[in-house]
Order: structure tokens, then sequence, then C-alpha cells
């Protein structure tokens, strides 16, 4: 029993069907499938290109961001030495003698009467770091809408091309192994969008 004999059992064709059945003359559709694969890889190679003008943008941000973490912990660390101060004159002056109670009231009028100066700039350069973050995170996010906007353009011109190819397969007289290979190359160019972070 031959191949052909097999495949028509299989397949519940007639030799009439086979020998009848056209050979790859589809070739509009196969262009116009080519058109979509080639408008989808030009989709990916611009979204690429945007992904690192956001990587590009994104490491000032993120120094930007550091910067502020920075500044908050110096900020919160200057406001909690000048607290544990008052806390611990207020508490002498509560206890011990005379002597030591008016020592440690006068202490405390003087400390709450200054100017905390590294409290003053823990919070000047806090403030700066704050504004420094905010105007680098402005070119930060409208670079990340603009690569969502391309991944979602290429996510949909690489499902138009599928459902072209499998519509094209379906038919029939197309030359199978070229619709594979095109559906192989979008598969493979699937794997260069960027995972969804959730």
């Amino acid at each position: 029993m031959s191949f052909l004999e097999y495949g028509l059992f299989k397949y519940g064709k007639t030799v009439q069907q086979l020998m009848n059945a056209p050979q790859g003359s589809n070739k509009a559709e196969m262009d116009k499938a080519q058109g979509m694969v080639d408008a989808a890889q030009a989709a990916l190679d611009d979204m690429l290109a945007k992904l690192n003008q956001q990587r590009e943008v994104e490491a000032p941000f993120k120094k930007a961001d550091e910067e502020n973490k920075t500044a908050l912990a110096e900020l919160q660390a200057q406001e909690k030495a000048y607290t544990d101060k008052i806390e611990t004159l207020e508490r002498k002056s509560q206890e011990g003698g005379v002597v030591s109670r008016n020592k440690a009231l006068a202490e405390l009028e003087a400390l709450k009467s200054q100017d905390p100066l590294p409290l003053s700039r823990a919070k000047i350069n806090q403030a700066a770091a704050v504004k420094k973050a905010e105007k680098a995170r402005a070119p930060f996010l409208e670079a990340t809408l603009k690569v969502e906007a391309a991944v979602a353009e290429c996510e949909a011109r690489f499902k138009e091309a599928l459902a072209f190819l499998d519509e094209v397969k379906a038919k029939g007289g197309s030359p199978n192994g070229t619709i594979w290979w095109m559906q192989r190359e979008i598969e493979e160019k699937k794997k260069f969008l960027p995972q969804k972070r959730h």
C-alpha cells in the first residue's frame, strides 16, 4: 500500500479529488499573507525600538527615585532624632533633682526655640528629590505609554496575520509548507514581546 493510498483513506478523499486538487496556485492570498507577516515584523521592530527608548529614560527615573528614597530616609532619621531628644529632655525635666530638672527644662526650651538645621536641611533635600523624581517620571511614563501602545499594535498584527494564515490554510490550494513557515515566524517573533508584569 502506498502513502497516497493511506492518505486518501485517512482523509476520506478519492483519487479524483487528489488529482484535481490545486497545487499552490493561490499566489494573491500568499502575497497578502506575506505582507501581513512583514507588517507584523515592522510593528515588532517599532515596539523594540520604543522599548529601548523606554529603558534609556528609565535609568534617570530610577536614579531620581533612589535619591528620593534616600532623602526620605534621612528626613525620617532627623525627625526621629529630634523627637527622641525632646522626649528625653521632657522625661529628665520630670525626674531627678531640682537642678537637673531646671537644666533639662532650659535645654528643652532652647531646643524648641531654635530651628533644627539638620532637620530643615533634610526637609529641603527631600523636597528637591521629590521634584527631581517627578521631573524624571514624566518622560518615563510617556515612553511607557508608547511601549504599551506599540505592544498592543504588535499583538493585534500578529493575531490578524495568524487568523488570515489559518483562513488561507483552511481554504486549501495554498502551499502548506509556506503557511507553516509564516506561522512559525510569527510564533518566534511573539517571544520578543515583553511579558506583562502583574
